[in-house]
């Protein structure tokens, strides 16, 4: 079938630009190009605009996106304007059967500085296509093509070329200057030039719900609310503006138990619904609603390995997905839509290069991974992560030699803050809160105690711990320095107590899969291993002088708190299971590093190490920093060094290198802190008091590194700290 070129005119010479997807950030993008007179083609494969319940709240960058585009006062009109949103606990029983609110944990205000700036626009992202699709027509330069599907793109140095199908099989070419891909999550544009997503995806499944709900409780200043649990957490939030006594609509978007094996069509139904809604709204039981949409979806964290392609380029969720809590998809994509426009108007009216797409490329890519992902990650993960992963049924990770009891609880400051804690977490009623750390360690229930107070306190607690006759999971880096390592060591050596620094990341499947690689010489002997573990902060806006990351009297900084993680990585491949080290006198390796101080408080910002083992001859690179960023493009051990979720094994021969295996490893549900709490419980059964694959002497070894790097280069924290 021959296709036949677009029949939609322009005027002689004027620039046409192809956009692909008819959602927010297509339109959006359209609206801009057509605004700025050029003429645009917008191909929907859809028969008709997208109503599935998605995004409804936009916060300020995204409201500057849309002033610019002259449709803001009409989205405020058309939505409503709130103040913040918060996280609150499970629900609680009102005393009379139902359900209310459960204590408020925090809450974020949202005051806008702008005259166009007023807060949190809501409205609901169909009605917020809608409305850009009104606004897109009206230009007159602007042709939707619904029910239009891209099968194929061909650029040269002048132009692109799109190749669509209609429903009725029937071919259409659409040719322009340059083509925009906003065509989802699941882009068609992105699979054509060939770009690949990197990142990782969630284990489970939301339900996402468009409900009446009738005089439901909500809080007048933050009337979003995401919820805490373990399993079922989720949000809830107003799609217009709420009343008491009256009847309104919420969207309701709730967690889905990531072993529940229901289709995407039973999580929907009648029952189903109810159940999920049951777990987020308060009010009386049996609880009173009409839901008029709902859709499950999967979720994701992921990101395109570059946003353009010759005259092509991605925006919105066909460049990058991330989780909907804290609503920063499609905020998101509308900046990408502003930052896109702009960079095409420089191009075609101003006479930039068209390398200008590959500054928008980097930018948006590096806001993406330095901010987006990493802020929506702990907005999903924002409860306590390991005692959360305690409560989990062990057999969801095929575990079943081992349970946990999370006895107690401990703050050194408040009993209330250990109370909140728990019930942030939906602890079961037999754990006790403690006002201090003394207490917990009195109680005779308490068997194994995990410390995760900040480096600085790390010796004083883990000591007080072991001299009350319990064993401690302390968390890495172990210490502040080596001397204090081993007095503890020595200590729990002496009351034969169990032992282990916390470094979570060597009990993963992954890595265990990867050690066994090189035991049985599969990859054939390691010589070198590269790890960094990096941030990508503003590490002055971000942190200032105060926060536990650069403050020197709580032995901030990247060495202890990022360097940790590489350095695992060289020690266990290197060190630990390097067949070139078995059988041979181990002397100390010999350490070359390199710290960038940050100046407000001299802590180190950036560190990098070179290991070099003299028996094998093998050596180490390890890196990290607070500031700086890093994306490898062909890794062995993909995702962060703390918590890798996937490995590639590349052979080097003769020609080009060759993938000869690409393994991913999910977790199951949780975070991943689990299998190190596995460990402990399986040590402790067998009376062992340490563990096989973190031993003692590895930790202090690894702490010896540290000492000589901060040696080399004059990194010292307070007496107080340091003392042993």
């Amino acid at each position: 079938m021959t296709p036949k070129p677009s029949s939609h005119e322009t005027k002689a010479g004027a620039i046409k630009v192809i956009v692909i997807g008819a959602g927010p950030v297509g339109l959006l993008t359209a609206l801009r190009l057509a605004q700025s007179g050029m003429y645009v083609d917008v191909l929907e494969k859809e028969e008709k605009l997208n109503v599935t319940p998605r995004a409804c709240s936009y916060y300020a960058a995204a409201l500057h996106a849309l002033q610019r585009a002259k449709v803001l006062d009409d989205v405020k009109k058309a939505g409503f304007t709130t103040h913040g949103l918060c996280w609150r606990g499970p629900l609680e029983d009102d005393g009379k059967g139902g359900k209310i609110f459960g204590d408020m944990l925090a809450s974020l205000p949202v005051v806008g500085n702008e005259d166009w700036d007023s807060g949190v626009v809501n409205l609901q992202q169909a009605k917020l296509t809608k409305l850009l699709y009104q606004k897109v027509l009206e230009t007159g330069r602007v042709t939707v093509h619904l029910g239009t599907e891209l099968i194929g793109i061909e650029q040269d140095s002048a132009s692109v070329m799109a190749t669509a199908v209609r429903g009725d099989l029937s071919q259409e070419q659409f040719q322009g200057s340059f083509l925009v891909g906003a065509d989802g999550g699941r882009s068609t544009t992105r699979r054509l030039l060939g770009i690949r997503h990197k990142g990782h995806s969630w284990p489970e499944r939301l339900v996402a719900m468009d409900v009446l709900l009738d005089d439901v409780e909500f809080d007048e200043k933050f009337p979003s609310s995401l919820f805490v649990d373990p399993v079922y957490y989720g949000l809830m939030s107003p799609l217009e503006q709420p009343r008491a006594g009256t009847e309104s609509l919420w969207r309701c978007t709730v967690a889905v138990d990531p072993t529940d094996a229901r289709t995407d069509d039973e999580l929907v139904s009648d029952k189903s619904i109810e159940e999920l809604l049951l777990k987020t709204v308060p009010g009386p039981r049996p609880l009173p609603f009409k839901v008029l949409r709902a859709s499950p979806y999967r979720v994701h964290q992921l990101c395109a390995s570059t946003f353009n392609r010759g005259r092509c380029a991605l925006a919105g969720d066909a460049a990058h997905l991330n989780n909907p809590m804290g609503a920063m998809g499609l905020t998101t994509g509308l900046i990408d839509s502003e930052a896109l426009a702009d960079a095409l108007e420089l191009i075609i009216h101003e006479g930039k290069p068209i390398s200008i797409l590959d500054t928008y490329s980097d930018e948006r890519r590096r806001v993406f991974q330095t901010f987006v992902d990493p802020t929506s990650t702990q907005n999903k993960l924002r409860c306590a992560k390991f005692a959360k992963d305690l409560l989990i049924d062990p057999s969801t990770r095929d575990v079943h030699d081992v349970t946990h009891n999370l006895a107690a609880v401990a703050s050194s400051t408040s009993l209330q803050k250990a109370q909140d804690f728990l019930s942030a977490i939906n602890a079961p009623s037999r754990t006790t809160a403690y006002g201090s750390y003394e207490s917990l360690l009195a109680d005779p229930t308490v068997e194994i105690v995990y410390i995760s107070t900040p480096h600085s306190h790390h010796f004083q607690n883990a000591r007080a711990a072991l001299l009350a006759g319990k064993h401690v999971l302390l968390e890495k880096a172990f210490t502040v320095n080596a001397a204090q390592a081993c007095n503890l060591v020595q200590l729990a050596r002496e009351k034969k107590l169990f032992l282990m620094e916390a470094m979570w990341t060597r009990f993963f499947p992954l890595t265990q899969y990867v050690r066994q690689l090189i035991k049985n010489g599969a990859i054939g002997v390691v010589q070198r291993v590269v790890a960094d573990r990096n941030l990508g902060r503003d590490i002055e806006k971000l942190y200032g002088t105060e926060h536990r990351l650069v403050n020197s009297a709580l032995a901030g900084g990247a060495l202890l708190d990022l360097a940790i993680y590489p350095l695992t990585w060289i020690f266990q491949i290197l060190y630990h299971d390097s067949p070139l080290a078995f059988g041979t006198v181990r002397s100390p390796p010999h350490i070359s590093s390199s710290l960038v101080k940050y100046t407000p408080t001299g802590v180190d910002e950036t560190a990098t190490i070179i290991v070099t083992f003299p028996e094998s001859k093998t050596q180490g690179i390890a890196t990290a920093s607070l500031r700086f960023t890093s994306d490898p493009t062909d890794p062995g051990i993909f995702g962060p060094a703390a918590r890798p979720l996937s490995i590639t094994v590349v052979a080097y021969g003769e020609g080009s290198p060759k993938i000869v295996e690409r393994k991913d490893f999910k977790i199951p549900v949780g975070h991943g802190l689990f299998w190190e709490a596995d460990a402990c419980a399986r040590s402790l059964f067998e009376g062992k008091t340490e563990s096989d694959l973190m031993p003692l002497d590895e930790t202090l070894l690894i702490m010896e590194v540290i000492d000589r790097v901060r040696e080399e280069n004059g990194l010292r924290y307070p007496a107080d700290v340091e003392a042993h």
